[in-house]
């Protein structure tokens, strides 16, 4: 619900992401041509509509979102889901989305990732 966040963390460190070799070697290959498209898979953005034919596109790397063929099929699916999250306030819904960003970390901070770094405290920036 919003693409313009970066789904593994921001690209200084993707921290969304745990370390390991896999992650390591992805992120030193990341630039070379064969490499590239698939890093932006597992790292990019997502657009804010996805739609995939599973059966025909099991890895769904076709999104078929975009496609004049299918946008009744996403506006439908859309009304569907927005209905649902609404009827069980979900605070994206609501106006209050930011919550998500609120609650007090317990686990090991992280102080390279700038922003609000205290352990379980929560952020004065999201009380009301």
């Amino acid at each position: 619900m919003k693409p313009d966040r970066w789904p593994a963390g921001d690209p200084e460190f993707y921290a969304d992401i745990d370390g390991g070799p896999t992650k390591d070697w992805m992120m030193e290959h990341r630039k070379e041509a064969q490499v590239a498209p698939l890093f932006e898979l597992g790292f990019g953005k997502r657009p804010e509509q996805q739609l995939f034919d599973v059966v025909k596109d099991p890895g769904c790397l076709d999104n078929l979102a975009g496609k004049q063929v299918h946008a009744s099929c996403c506006k439908s699916m859309r009304t569907a889901l927005e209905k649902a999250l609404t009827e069980q306030g979900d605070p994206r819904l609501l106006g209050r989305g930011d919550i998500w960003e609120s609650y007090a970390r317990y686990s090991p901070m992280r102080p390279q990732l700038g922003g609000f770094a205290e352990q379980g405290q929560v952020n004065p920036k999201y009380l009301k």
